[in-house]
Formats: structure tokens, C-alpha cells, sequence
């Protein structure tokens, strides 16, 4: 994250071929993009029009390629592995497992000089990597997968008028991860996680008169986790209640993980309506004078059904507990626990 103009990352707004691709609550960027398919990327910050909204720092806008009369492509093979990375005593055993990332773009006309086409992709298949538990130690192996996809369109009908169609997807499956605090037992790990996200844009602009132009958007942003937390163990008190040990620092969870992943939804989305208009004027006497105008429709749009646990209690102890480099003992004493009841009413 960085800052622009001394606001926080988080009050920029950075937007894919238009689109805002922010995180609805936190504000971190979505990285739908894929890196071969970038056309510019530009950033103002100062001196910024207003028919941008929504920031506090700066404006950041990046542009995808588009296709044109000669057809053009790349491709590019990214190669890594774990056991490559150096050890440290402490390090755990690492997986001989070589990850290759693929990218690749292509570009070019259906009809020249009216119709153009650009595609792209990136494909990370599911690679393991090697951790170990907080303080007990335990060995064990996440994964992570993810796959970006890109097709835009650019038509021409006529001269001094465009029309742009774009759409951009981006999925993500993860098994044995961390939310928030470090785990000291396997089943704390979130077993598997997914998201799904896109982004959306028609854009249409055109030159009316020699001195007036007109610009139109619709975008839509979308992002859900297809899952989040331990399935299969909603309403057991025992099994499905997560236990903070704050007696740690940092803090660590055992038992199981936060959320409820037969019950836990959420999905984060805005959608941006724009029309602007731009008008040149001049005279002998007059001077040159440039008149913009516009009208900006943008609804940012959260559906969360977030259960913090299996069984809707979590607790939390202030006492550190015991672990053998192997196993967890939860600790209680009297005036340093709490029981912490969660429910979505």
C-alpha cells in the first residue's frame, strides 16, 4: 500500500479500464488485473477534474490493451518453488514442487478498421507450500490457485465514434489458511476458501460535432467468497466453538476456525453509471473556453452473512496456554476468560 497526497491507501481510488476495484470494506485493490494485458497506467494526484469521486489522496487508472488491424500476442512461463527458498533452523520441511504460472495475451481485428478483439489470461495452478503451527510447531501444507481472464472488444461504426466492451474474471481456491491470528492446532486452519470476482465495463465515446463530445459508462465490480471457515460442525458447542488465546503475543486461536463455512456468505460489488459531456468554445473577442459537464450514478452494495463461529460463541482467554512443541493445553483462571456470544440474529 502507499499514499498520495498524505491520505491513506485506503482513501485512493484505483480503477481497472474505469472500473473502481477497491474492496468495499477495506478498501485494498482487487488485483484483477493481469500484468502482460496492461496498456498505461496513469496517476493523478493533484489538480484532479471533478468527475472523479470518491477519494481523498489520488486517482489511479489503469488500461488494458485492445486489439487492432495486425494481430500481436504474448507469452510468458514464471517458474518457482519452495524448496528453492533458503532454511533457517527453524524452517519447516520444504515440498519439491515446482509452480509454474502461465501468461499469455492475443490481440487483433474480426473486421478492419471496425471491429477488434483482445484476450489474456493467467493460470496458477494449485501449488503447496510448507508451515508450521504457532508454538506447537506442527507441520503441515497449504495451497493456493488462482486464474485471471480478460476479453474486451472495440468497435468502431463510424468515424469518431468507439464502443467498448471489457470483462475481466478472477477466481481463487485455498486450503489451510490463516484468517486473522496464527493457529496452534490443525483444525483452527480454515480448510478451504474461495473468491470470485469480476469486473464489467460498456464504454461508448464519440464526437457529436467537431466541438462537442460525449463519453458514457456502465461498470459493474463483484467479488464473493464461495467459502469461508469449518464446515459440517454448526451447533456443536464443544467442536465448533473457536478458542482465543490472548494470552499470547501475538494472539492464537486453537480448537477451530473462525466463521462458519456452511453458513457464511459475502459479497461486496458496485455499480458506476457516468455520462459526460465536453464543449469548445471560441471567439476573437471571447477566447477559447472548454464547458464539461456530466452526471455520476455509483451504488456500493454489501451482502454479508458472516458467522463469526460454527456454534456462534467464541472464547477468549487472557492466560497463555501450554503447548510441548507438539500439542495445545488451554489455560482458565478466574476473571481472565470471556465468553463471547456472536449470533446473526
Amino acid at each position: 500500500n502507499f499514499t498520495i497526497s498524505g491520505a491513506l491507501a485506503s482513501e485512493n481510488l484505483f480503477m481497472i479500464n474505469g472500473v473502481p476495484a477497491m474492496d468495499n470494506v477495506f478498501g485494498f485493490v482487487h488485483q484483477f488485473y493481469l500484468e502482460d494485458a496492461l496498456e498505461e497506467t496513469t496517476i493523478h494526484s493533484s489538480a484532479i477534474s471533478a468527475e472523479f469521486g470518491r477519494f481523498a489522496g489520488g486517482v489511479v487508472n489503469a488500461i488494458t490493451k485492445a486489439g487492432g488491424n495486425q494481430f500481436h500476442g504474448s507469452y510468458r512461463l514464471s517458474l518457482t518453488n519452495d524448496d528453492w527458498i533458503a532454511r533457517t533452523p527453524a524452517s519447516p520441511d520444504r515440498q519439491d514442487d515446482v509452480r509454474a504460472i502461465h501468461e499469455l495475451t492475443l490481440g487483433g481485428p474480426f473486421w478492419k478498421d471496425r471491429l477488434w478483439f483482445f484476450v489474456a489470461g493467467r493460470l496458477d495452478p494449485s501449488t503447496d507450500e510448507s508451515k508450521l503451527t504457532a508454538r506447537t510447531n506442527v507441520s503441515y501444507t497449504s495451497s493456493y490457485a488462482e486464474d485471471r481472464w480478460e476479453a474486451k472488444l472495440t468497435l468502431s461504426p463510424g468515424t469518431g465514434h468507439r464502443m467498448t466492451a471489457s470483462y475481466i474474471e478472477r477466481n481463487t481456491e485455498s486450503t489451510n489458511l490463516i484468517h486473522n491470528f496464527p493457529v496452534l492446532e490443525l483444525p483452527a486452519l480454515d480448510d478451504f476458501q474461495g473468491e470470485e470476482g469480476s469486473l464489467m465495463a460498456l464504454n461508448y465515446t464519440g464526437v457529436i460535432t467537431p466541438s462537442f463530445f460525449l463519453e458514457g459508462q456502465y461498470s459493474e465490480k463483484k467479488s464473493s467468497d464461495v467459502s469461508r471457515g469449518r464446515e459440517g460442525f454448526g451447533g456443536d458447542l464443544i467442536r465448533g466453538t473457536p478458542w482465543g488465546d490472548f494470552g499470547f503475543n501475538p494472539a492464537a486461536i486453537a480448537n477451530i476456525a473462525g466463521f462458519d463455512g456452511d453458513r457464511t456468505t459475502d459479497e461486496r460489488k458496485n455499480t458506476d453509471f457516468v455520462v459526460k459531456g465536453s464543449a469548445f468554445f471560441s471567439g476573437r473577442k471571447t477566447g477559447s473556453h472548454e464547458l464539461v459537464f456530466g452526471f455520476d450514478r455509483f451504488d456500493d452494495i454489501r451482502e454479508s452473512n458472516t458467522y463469526q463461529s460454527p456454534s456462534d460463541f467464541i472464547i477468549l482467554s487472557y492466560v497463555p496456554g501450554i503447548s510441548d512443541q507438539q500439542d495445545y493445553y488451554p489455560s482458565v483462571a478466574p476473571g481472565a476468560a470471556l465468553f463471547w456470544w456472536a449470533p446473526v440474529l
